[in-house]
């Protein structure tokens, strides 16, 4: 993981989760994905070559996958959501990108 953390805590003290805005830093070092980008794989999940985030780690010791609210006022808006969102350390070190979203 990268050096520069943000203020917003990870979610777990052994850092199993670490929070959107940690993910982002690591993704877009590794693969110097934007913003918009690790929406989409969020948006797909891991199961269709995405990757998983989960709302409220800090809350649940097996959170639920995060997914967008799909109404319409929320379509337009699809960046805020995920600063809700938390990864799983493990699944940002041996993820590589299926597809890219430039």
């Amino acid at each position: 993981m990268s050096q520069d953390k943000y203020d917003k805590p990870d979610a777990h003290p052994l850092g199993e989760y670490v929070h959107y805005r940690n993910a982002k830093a690591f993704l877009e070092k590794q693969f110097k994905a934007t913003a918009h980008e690790i929406a989409m794989w969020v948006r797909v999940g891991a199961k269709f070559g995405g990757i998983n985030g989960y709302p409220d780690a800090t809350l649940h010791q097996n959170p639920a996958l995060f997914s967008f609210d799909d109404s319409p006022a929320d379509n337009l808006d699809y960046l805020s959501p995920l600063v809700r969102c938390y990864f799983r350390q493990s699944d940002l070190d041996v993820f590589r990108p299926k597809d890219r979203y430039q």
